[in-house]
């Protein structure tokens, strides 16, 4: 117990002497006495793979929409009129809905309300109304 008292535990002198013990834990004979902690991720880090996987999630669906809606497209054969490629067509309508979300975000942002999923809208004064 002599370590104890001097502050040190048997992970620090294994430090001390040049073992590296990161990651693991500290075993005598069959049972553990020093449970290694995780590493620890940098913030930044766990915010870049959290945003990575929403947009892997995102391209999983808008593929799996595009697909589905090419299938609708040739189903009914609505390309037949522009003899286009039903996936193009999908393509086509998938951008469209893209710049309508776009177009609607700006409205929100000039009207200074914001909508979202379910919501009524939130009306938000606008710099120039609060200056004049």
């Amino acid at each position: 117990m002599a370590l104890a008292a001097e502050g040190m535990t048997i992970r620090s002198l294994l430090e001390h002497v040049g073992i590296d013990t990161s990651g693991k834990d500290i075993y005598v004979g069959d049972k553990i006495v020093d449970k290694a902690e995780p590493p620890k991720k940098d913030p930044m880090e766990e915010s870049r793979e959290r945003a990575q996987a929403a947009l892997i999630e995102h391209m999983n669906v808008a593929n799996a929409f595009n697909k589905e809606l090419a299938a609708l497209l040739n189903k009914y054969s609505a390309e037949e009129h522009s003899n286009t490629p039903d996936f193009i067509l999908a393509q086509y309508l998938v951008t469209c809905l893209d710049a309508f979300t776009v177009a609607s975000r700006n409205r929100e942002e000039w009207y200074g309300e914001f909508f979202s999923p379910g919501k009524r809208s939130e009306k938000v004064i606008r710099k120039e109304e609060q200056d004049g």
